[in-house]
Parts: C-alpha cells; structure tokens; sequence
C-alpha cells in the first residue's frame, strides 16, 4: 500500500486555489530593462540531486535581456504573451496554453504582457553555482 505522501508531486495549487507568490531575485545573467519589473515566483519541486526544479513564475510587463542563460528551462504559459528574440533577431511569440524551451546558452531578449504567469521546469549543470 502505498504512503499518503505518495509517490508523485503536484506542481501548483490544487483545483480552486491560488498560489501565493513571493518575490524572488533575477537569475545570473538576466537584466531587467524596464522599471518597477517585479519578479514573483514559487518553487514547488525539487529533486534529490537539486539539478531538476520546477515551479510557477508571474511578473509585471517587461522586458528582460538575458546574457548566456545558465540553465535548460521550459516555460507553460498560463497567462499573457511572452515575446523571445534571440541574439540573430529571431522571434517568436507564445500565449497561454502554449510552451517553450530556453535553451542554456541562450541570448536574447525576453519581453512578456501584464500579469505575466508561467510553470517552469528547470536543470541545471551539476558544477552551476545557481540552484535556480
């Protein structure tokens, strides 16, 4: 028989419930380009090896230039418009219900709508001094 705790980890909230956010630092080489950016998040996993992470971001309209990006992050938007233009001038952009993978490395530029609201998954390198 399996333990209450079970083998399995919900990343959010339950039905019905809002999560509550707290605010939370950029990550290395990110550099906000607008004022009053304010960074909100909630981790809910992380494994063993503290390599693997996952949890739910939100944060005002803005864009944000990041300069080789530390970790492999994958990003389900739930709320707003994210616009990702990498370092050639390519760009897409993606809404809710839609998903993408910022690869380690990455440069570029990251602008998003109000209230913009993502779960993310997270690996780091094992030598990364970052745990985000």
């Amino acid at each position: 028989m399996m333990d209450r705790k079970g083998s399995f980890k919900r990343i959010g909230e339950g039905p019905g419930r809002h999560s509550t956010l707290a605010p939370v630092a950029w990550l290395p080489g990110q550099r906000p380009l607008c004022d009053g950016m304010m960074p909100c998040g909630r981790e809910y996993y992380r494994d063993q090896t503290g390599r693997l992470s996952s949890g739910l971001c939100q944060c005002d309209a803005g864009t944000v230039e990041i300069a080789n990006s530390p970790n492999e992050r994958l990003y389900f938007i739930v709320h707003g418009v994210l616009r990702i233009t990498d370092a050639a001038g390519c760009s897409e952009s993606f809404g809710a219900g839609e998903c993408v993978a910022i690869p380690k490395g990455f440069t570029g530029l990251w602008s998003h709508s109000d209230k913009f609201a993502a779960y993310y998954i997270s690996l780091r390198d094992t030598d990364c001094g970052d745990a985000s």
